[in-house]
């Protein structure tokens, strides 16, 4: 879920704690932000959650550090629920040589995690340790998600990708992960991959990234080393069919390696997401990037062999899926938008399969338009209805192109129809994932010059709802439920002929709607940790934290979050540092609402509370009424620790979730 659309809101309170027989100990250590450790020569920086295979077990970690070489020990502290911290080492996967210096990527799979679950983690290049992120394994069931999808951001990343990133994060604050269709910039260099990273920083570290490759991202860099410096994907992507013939097998051999980190797959939560290649690579390209000689083969054959390695294994991989939905992405469409352009050899080769496995959505990028529709042969005799895969052309980055003629295009030259189309305009979408159902909306984000709307920025441009029904047919159909934009004000929708009228009488509510409140049981009241337990080393308490219980009475919302940390503890014996004290958050009942991670003291691993850290979460489904909080104290100081009373204050907040 994502944290950067959180604000500060109603709520702040203080509650005390005291504690007898303790004294002071050092200062809580400072944990720097990535922008701060990224200036420190060797610390971890550019920091990404891609996803794995299966990431309701498993998730991989990948971050470079400038000016440090392969075989310096790099390691992920992963923090449990429990509050223990296990050490994954890393593996180098990319050396490169910058203007400042040499720079190393490393990635870690962290495995054996619990489904549902949340953790704490952060890399460690060396001695330099980066900021503690945190993210949530998905589900082993198919529950409810929504995700988010960028097509190019491309060029002026900084002054105009970044507010479309902003409104996408506002808009859709639920989001579990991301994915982007190829050209994420422009010329594949340094600065511009700063640019990227630095944008997408805060939900690139919390939430899955699903990049696909696009053109963009070779240009510049002939063997897209940027790329495998940023990105670290599961490594289960196209291999040399056991049946390919001995004058094949070679050339299928580099490209199926070139293809290594690019094309794959991941399961979420009953959704098959599959990434392929669309950008040819020339077989001279390919050979240099392997130190390769072979004999030279045709345009024509090389191409068959680079987009035929890749229909086959999508055949394979739809056909072992046995989820409920499948999403299939590359960068260049299939149903080209914009005049003058024909993917024809993306059209003859994926197509047949993906109308063979009746994939549900297909999106891509590249023609900076917009456009969206089916094939003819997928018509019903239902009037706006039909019931095969869903083709979506998107632009979510600058730059515009213009739309091929409505008459003559490559959708109706190819059996395909076009439901709506537009230029001049920058497009950001978010899915709703259920069971039996996709809902897509897509938002306006950004217009160009003489754009083909007159909606205001976050207004709907386009959406659809793809239904699977009791009898295991499926159908799409125009519009939405409800809103995925939770996070923009919602609109009345218009009537339409036809319309069946109902009424229904709504009562007055016994509680005052429109609010969010926060209050404490027993406001004021100090509380105790207990009496001090010998540990050997150090001196431990525990404590239950007061019960705090969060009213949400609002007619339309987000969600809510609730933060807190703690003040040093004072008394008799000096000072005693925050960071000694731990908690493990509760949610006791009410709304189903997500406990934040548990926080260790510094004795047992962690920071401590001296920094901020969630206490619960709730999304938009699961804020509604009263639910209640706790969480178990704990206190650990080291054995040294003068004698005294110590007294401090754990603060926690309330922050609507716009």
């Amino acid at each position: 879920m994502r944290t950067s659309a959180m604000r500060r809101g109603h709520g702040w309170l203080a509650g005390a704690v005291t504690a007898g027989l303790l004294a002071t100990a050092g200062a809580a250590p400072a944990v720097a932000s990535e922008a701060t450790t990224a200036a420190v020569a060797g610390s971890p920086e550019r920091v990404i959650l891609n996803p794995t295979a299966d990431p309701t077990t498993s998730q991989t970690v990948t971050w470079r550090s400038v000016g440090v070489s392969a075989d310096l020990t790099a390691v992920v502290e992963l923090r449990h629920p429990d509050g223990r911290v296990e050490k994954v080492l890393a593996s180098p996967t990319k050396d490169m040589t910058l203007p400042g210096g040499p720079a190393v990527t490393f990635s870690a799979t962290l495995t054996g995690l619990a489904p549902s679950t949340g953790y704490a983690y952060r890399p460690i290049s060396g001695e330099r340790a980066g900021e503690w992120n945190s993210f949530t394994t998905a589900a082993d069931s198919d529950e409810p998600f929504t995700f988010t999808w960028y097509a190019d951001g491309q060029n002026d990343l900084t002054e105009k990708w970044t507010p479309i990133v902003e409104l996408t994060s506002r808009a859709f604050p639920n989001s579990e992960l991301t994915l982007q269709s190829g050209d994420l910039i422009d010329r594949s260099v340094e600065n511009e991959w700063e640019e990227w990273f630095t944008i997408t920083g805060g939900e690139r570290q919390t939430e899955n990234w699903l990049p696909a490759i696009g053109n963009h991202e070779y240009s510049q860099d002939p063997a897209a080393d940027f790329w495998d410096a940023g990105f670290t994907v599961p490594d289960n992507g196209p291999r040399v069919p056991a049946d390919a013939s001995e004058k094949d097998r070679p050339y299928l051999e580099i490209i199926t390696e070139h293809f290594r980190n690019q094309v794959y797959y991941s399961d979420y939560q009953g959704v098959r997401f599959v990434q392929l290649n669309s950008h040819t690579v020339g077989q001279n390209a390919v050979q240099n990037e392997q130190g390769v000689t072979l004999p030279a083969l045709s345009t024509a054959e090389w191409r068959s062999l680079y987009f035929g390695v890749q229909a086959e294994w999508l055949d394979r991989v739809l056909a072992e899926e046995d989820g409920n939905w499948t999403v299939v992405t590359y960068h260049h469409p299939a149903y080209s938008v914009s005049a003058g352009r024909d993917n024809a050899e993306v059209r003859a080769n994926w197509v047949p399969v993906i109308k063979k496995h009746d994939v549900d959505l297909v999106l891509s990028g590249h023609d900076h338009t917009y456009a969206r529709g089916y094939l003819d042969s997928d018509r019903t005799d239902d009037p706006g209805v039909t019931d095969g895969p869903v083709f979506v052309v998107s632009n979510s980055g600058p730059k515009y192109y213009n739309l091929a003629p409505v008459d003559d295009n490559v959708w109706v030259n190819n059996g395909a129809t076009q439901v709506v189309r537009h230029a001049q305009t920058s497009i950001t979408s978010g899915l709703r994932v259920t069971p039996d159902s996709i809902s897509y909306e897509a938002i306006v984000a950004q217009k160009g010059g003489s754009p083909t709307t007159g909606l205001e920025l976050g207004e709907t441009i386009d959406s659809f709802t793809v239904s699977r029904h009791a009898d295991g047919s499926k159908s799409v159909t125009e519009g939405i439920e409800r809103r995925v934009a939770t996070g923009l004000a919602d609109g009345a929708a218009e009537p339409v002929d036809g319309d069946i009228v109902v009424e229904a009488v709504v009562p007055d509510r016994e509680i005052e709607p429109g609010a969010l409140t926060l209050t404490i049981a027993g406001e004021g009241e100090v509380v105790s940790l207990g009496e001090a337990r010998d540990g050997g080393d150090r001196w431990s308490f525990g404590a239950d934290l007061p019960t705090l219980s969060v009213t949400d009475t609002r007619y339309e919302a987000a969600g809510w979050s609730v933060t807190g940390g703690a003040g040093d503890l004072t008394g008799t014996g000096g000072r005693l540092s925050a960071g000694y004290l731990g908690w493990n958050p509760l949610v006791l009942n009410g709304a189903t609402a997500d406990g934040g991670p548990n926080v260790p003291g510094l004795l047992n691993g962690g920071e401590g509370l001296a920094g901020s850290h969630r206490l619960a979460v709730a999304d938009d489904h699961s804020r509604w009424g009263t639910t209640d909080l706790s969480a178990d104290l704990v206190l650990d100081v080291p054995a040294s620790t003068r004698q005294g009373s110590y007294r401090g204050a754990v603060h926690v907040s309330l922050f609507p979730v716009d």
